[in-house]
């Protein structure tokens, strides 16, 4: 049981647009989840998780809110290299009632230059899908990300 849960709702106004809202109601969150992994050396690695959620409340009866249903992530890395690694992760989360799922392809490439320098590209959204994280975080569409970290 949750107190004063924050949902975020979309809601169509009287002139046929949609309006997003916060509200706040209690809830009963009942979930369950398993995560299995496998490694393989220290050159392959692949996890996935999964949970499932069902919420409870008045709140959720009368308007549209956006809470996960269902939730699954995929990852996998690759290290055939002493100073490369690559991993791919995919992400789906099922939303209640009309709210777009999540469904999210990532990658990411990076190369060890030195012990505390490395660079790195990343891909996220590759599949170019329109979701929100929540309401107010509405995702970029297929976008790639190209730099360098310094560590120290």
């Amino acid at each position: 049981m949750l107190k004063n849960q924050l949902f975020s709702t979309e809601q169509e106004g009287f002139d046929y647009r949609k309006y997003n809202l916060l509200m706040q109601d209690d809830a009963n969150i009942y979930y369950a989840g398993a995560t299995i992994q496998y490694s393989w050396k220290d050159i392959f690695f692949t996890r996935a998780e999964f949970e499932w959620s069902q919420w409870k409340s008045d709140l959720l009866d009368k308007y549209t809110a956006i809470v996960p249903e269902l939730s699954l992530r995929w990852i996998a890395g690759l290290h055939p290299l002493p100073k490369l690694n690559i991993e791919v992760q995919y992400h789906y989360e099922q939303r209640h009632k009309d709210i777009a799922n999540i469904n999210n392809l990532c990658t990411s490439i990076s190369y060890d230059l030195k012990p505390h320098l490395k660079v790195y590209i990343n891909g996220d959204n590759l599949l170019n899908r329109k979701f929100y994280y929540d309401i107010f975080h509405p995702a970029q569409g297929l976008n790639i990300m190209i730099g360098a970290a310094l560590e120290f």
